[in-house]
Parts: structure tokens; sequence; C-alpha cells
């Protein structure tokens, strides 16, 4: 089958049993079928399969149609098109839900107007809103993701006097205060409750370097052997960094 149906049922078996146009009217036990087939019918051995996303897009609508028939709206923004999934045996997303690839969509079915378990795809151009014959539907995936990079240390922690001390506030203050009571707190011989009272405080925002970050930089600077002025400038900084500190 298609690219495109092979993504929607995740590679298992089907088989084209009804193709897009016109075709001769048969009757159901939920009434007759129109003449225009706006889709393509795709079989599955009886099977009631699962039926997924084939990428990014949002759930227009969801439910049950006048002939019971179950079905879900996909709209794919990248392809400007929609895409009905109909006589599912369940539907398992909601109007205004965002999908992805590999989002369950539902079973295959044969609820509303059919005579077996099948997919039936419809396919509609977003532009014009014109049908568009799913087994001559050019799909092509969108392009894969770079992977993401690790975020890199920003450059300027430091403010442009060059270091922090006490009476300073801001985020940067806050690393430090958190760095220090969440990692480092048996270190300076206090529990780690202590330590996250007396440096981030009753709302854990901790954003003022107060005598107590100072009197534990200085203890941290006496223990590597750097001066112990109870300020964070470059070379304390870098001890932190290479004892895990980032921000």
């Amino acid at each position: 089958m298609s690219k495109l149906t092979n993504l929607i049922f995740n590679g298992a078996k089907h088989y084209l049993t009804s193709p897009f146009g016109y075709r001769k009217s048969f009757d159901t036990k939920a009434g007759s079928t129109s003449n225009y087939h706006s889709g393509a019918d795709y079989g599955t051995n009886g099977q009631k399969i699962p039926q997924y996303a084939v990428e990014n897009g949002v759930v227009l609508s969801a439910g049950k149609d006048k002939y019971n028939g179950k079905y879900a709206w996909i709209k794919y923004p990248r392809l400007n098109v929609k895409m009905l999934h109909y006589h599912l045996d369940n539907v398992a997303v909601k109007a205004g839900q965002e999908v992805a690839k590999g989002t369950l969509i539902g079973n295959t079915g044969m609820t509303g107007r059919a005579t077996g378990v099948h997919l039936h795809l419809s396919i509609v151009d977003l532009s014009n809103g014109k049908y568009l014959d799913p087994e001559a539907f050019d799909y092509e995936e969108a392009p894969a993701e770079a992977p993401k990079e690790e975020p890199k240390q920003k450059d300027g922690f430091l403010p442009a006097k060059g270091y922090f001390c006490e009476g300073d506030k801001g985020p940067e203050v806050h690393a430090m205060c958190k760095f220090f009571a969440t990692n480092y707190w048996g270190y300076f011989g206090n529990s780690r409750e202590t330590a996250k009272y007396k440096l981030l405080g009753k709302s854990g925002k901790g954003d003022l370097f107060g005598p107590y970050l100072k009197a534990w930089v200085a203890d941290f600077q006496r223990r590597l052997g750097l001066k112990q002025d109870g300020c964070v400038g470059p070379i304390t900084l870098k001890e932190m960094k290479d004892l895990g500190f980032r921000y």
C-alpha cells in the first residue's frame, strides 16, 4: 500500500477494497451509500487494528455521526490537508487535541454505513476544499529534526563588576544558593533541611546574597585554599563549575 496508509497502520497488513471516485451504490444496515466515494477504503482482514496520526496535527472533530459511524477529522498544517478516519470501532482522540506521529486515533471498525471492518480515508485540500485521492496523494514525511544540543554554559554569569558579594540579588544568586543547599549541605556540617532554610528561605526563592551564603562561600574557599573573602569571582566560580555547578 501507500507510504501514507503504511504510517496510519504502522506497517500492519491492509489492502485497498474500494478506490476513490464514482461507484455503484450499495445497501448497508445503516442505509445506502452514495454513488460518489469521497475517499478510499482499506480492508484489514476483519482485524480491528490500530490507526495512528502520521505527523504533528490537531483533531478538528471526533465522535459519532447520524449513521452511528465513529470518526475523527485530523488537520495536518504542514500538509495543508485534513484527513478523515471513518468507520472506527472506537475513537481515542477528542476535538482540539494535538497529535504527533504515532498518536493513537482509534481502532479500525465497521460502524456506520459499512459491510465489513475497514478504514474509509478521506483527504481534503484545505486551500480549496476539494477531496483528494488517497492512493494518488504523494506523501513525504517531514524532515527529521536535528538532535537538540545540550544547553551550553552561558557567558556573562558574573555581573559587570566581576564578582558577587553580600547584598547582591538575582537569579544568579538563587542558582548559587540552590547549588550549595542541594548538593553540598553536608560539606558544611548542616542537614539538608537546615541548609535549604538558611540559603533558600521559607519561600525557596533564595535570590539574596546574604550572610549565610557569604559564610558558606568563605568556608568553600578555605577548604580549596583560595582567598576567603566570601565573594564569588572568576576563580571561585571555576571551582564551583568543576564540582558540578550549572546555571
